[in-house]
């Protein structure tokens, strides 16, 4: 919240006349001018607000509840108050009475660069308000709800007055702030700075990485990473992803990283793509020529055979085959080129770090003054290559940035140094010695694999160590759990179905949001006894071990993690029950 000293700045800032600061003053100062009160269609309740240091009230579960989440978590908004004190509405009736009435807003918002009045309402309610009385409420050509009345009280303070939709409403973003909750009040100090740099690091080297994928990291703290997540040290689109399916989501050290990786996943062949360079000549690929599909049959040092659909065949001299090409009449199957493009285009993606981002994006604003027909000044021979580059990959992909994009992953040797045959010996030997119920550990297995390699005929060079465990843990997982320690220990890694509905999830979609209450009666008859229950049956006039019958059990199970949260005894049965 604001000090004095930050307000008065503020309302010199936005220029307010002194009614209008007066207004907001007397609006900061107050309490909320009413008590919301629920019904049988909605939820009222009150919301602990972090940035206004108390309560907020909200008269429904999925409209003031949800856009009080966004305020929240707006940076723009600086203060919000719910229930401001009432202003005057003046309008014509249908009938075209003069109505003037006290009316009270939901909220009044103080945001960067401006201040208002807001009111929330579901669209079915504005459709029929409007239906009743367009002077009250209606939708201009901007696609927006008006309430002419409160704009023209606000207007006239130097103020506005605003309608709010639940269609406006992202209920992704709502989903991902109720599964950060927990994390908006994490302190930085009882957060590990290892784990932080871990997870940053991790992120930094591995472009486009999922949420799955670092969760299944075992050295990575999840609630760690979801701190990040919350605090805006790692980026994520709240609004376009739900952090529930962590495999959807991509996770990213900023926003201009995010916005580079979108850009570069919607790659389209251009009309500037080369044919020649596309096309690729090979037996067994389609081409079309003249509005006909032909299938290569041949390559030879100096004919093509071409085979058309029915059963014509020609061969054409290499160079008039080439000349049709570079005249654009013979052109490949544009499916293929596109699918064959876009997988190219994805393992270069695939490879680059952010690094290699900021470094594309560095040399794509040093070249971007040299790609224009009309150069100001020569450029030099660096600005040169990093322009060739970027012409070769606007004529292959249709998108000249992936030639900006540094390969340093591609230098050095980097061929696999083991054979196909020692690799699938090596697999084959971990899945009988290793993933098997004798849960023999990794050296014993190891030390076993090497003597094995020796007595094979032929003998193979076995790999080392490290490399004979990493192959082990990359087979980690659901499977291997099972074959090793048995169905029931397995159970935690399988994976998990979640509920398609974003506003009703079955089972909930983190822990501790829904929980089951279950009342069974148990199989089982106690008798009171002198040591423990004396003054129970003092109390109740009833006579020592006298046989209590079968108690009842509640238990209070999480529906997301199927963990029993808690368990009441009683030998009263629930009040539900009770006849």
């Amino acid at each position: 919240m604001l000090d004095n000293l930050e307000f008065n700045n503020w309302c010199r800032q936005q220029d307010l006349s002194q009614a209008g600061q007066a207004i907001i003053e007397e609006i900061r100062s107050s309490n909320p001018s009413r008590r919301v009160t629920g019904a049988r269609k909605n939820v009222c309740g009150s919301y602990p607000s972090r940035k206004m240091g108390c309560t907020i009230q909200f008269e429904s579960h999925h409209n003031e509840l949800a856009r009080i989440y966004e305020l929240e978590h707006d940076p723009c908004v600086l203060e919000y108050y719910d229930q401001p004190p009432a202003i005057e509405l003046v309008y014509q009736s249908k009938s075209g009475r003069k109505n003037r009435h006290q009316y009270t807003p939901d909220f009044f918002i103080i945001r960067t660069d401006s201040a208002f009045w807001e009111e929330c309402k579901t669209e079915l309610e504005l459709n029929k308000l409007n239906e009743l009385n367009s002077n009250r409420y209606c939708k201009n050509s901007d696609g927006k709800w008006h309430c002419p009345p409160g704009e023209e009280y606000a207007h006239g303070h130097g103020l506005d007055f605003h309608v709010w939709s639940d269609a406006l409403i992202n209920w992704n973003f709502q989903q991902n702030l109720i599964w950060l909750l927990d994390y908006f009040g994490y302190s930085s100090e009882i957060i590990d700075e290892t784990e932080q740099s871990l997870i940053v690091n991790t992120v930094n080297n591995h472009l486009g990485i999922t949420l799955t994928e670092l969760l299944q990291n075992e050295e990575i703290n999840p609630d760690v990473l979801y701190w990040l997540i919350a605090t805006d040290k790692l980026y994520v689109e709240l609004n376009k992803v739900k952090l529930s399916q962590p495999e959807t989501v991509f996770v990213f050290i900023n926003q201009d990283v995010a916005l580079s990786y979108e850009h570069l996943n919607s790659i389209e062949s251009t009309t500037q793509t080369g044919n020649q360079i596309l096309l690729q000549i090979a037996v067994g690929n389609n081409i079309y020529w003249d509005g006909e599909s032909w299938e290569i049959v041949n390559t030879g040092t100096t004919t093509t055979g071409l085979l058309r659909a029915d059963g014509k065949l020609i061969e054409l001299p290499n160079l008039a085959f080439t000349a049709l090409i570079d005249t654009g009449k013979i052109v490949g199957d544009k499916t293929t080129q596109t699918s064959n493009i876009k997988a190219a285009a994805a393992e270069i993606i695939k490879h680059a770090t952010c690094e290699d981002i900021i470094e594309a994006n560095r040399r794509y604003n040093l070249i971007q003054p040299y790609l224009e027909d009309a150069l100001k000044a020569y450029p030099s021979s660096t600005i040169r290559r990093w322009r060739t580059q970027y012409q070769k990959a606007l004529l292959i992909y249709g998108q000249g940035y992936l030639g900006l994009l540094p390969k340093h992953n591609n230098k050095g040797n980097r061929t696999p140094k083991i054979d196909s045959q020692t690799q699938e010996f090596m697999l084959d030997f971990i899945k009988e010695h290793y993933e098997t119920p004798k849960q023999r550990r990794k050296i014993r297995v190891y030390e076993s694999f090497v003597l094995a390699c020796q007595t094979h005929d032929p003998p193979f060079k076995p790999p080392s160590r490290i490399t004979f465990c990493q192959a082990i843990k990359q087979r980690s997982g659901h499977h291997q759990t099972r074959k090793r320690l048995g169905n029931r220990a397995a159970i935690s890694e399988e994976p998990f179905y979640w509920e398609l509905k974003q506003t009703t999830p079955r089972h909930g979609s983190r822990p501790f949001e829904i929980v089951h209450i279950d009342h069974t009666q148990i199989d089982i008859e106690l008798v009171s006894s002198l040591e423990s229950l004396t003054n129970y049956h003092i109390a109740t006039n009833n006579s020592i071990h006298q046989n209590l019958g079968r108690p009842w059990a509640t238990f209070m199970v999480d529906a997301y993690s199927r963990r029993i949260l808690s368990v009441y005894l009683t030998f009263d049965a629930p009040t539900q029950l009770r006849t």
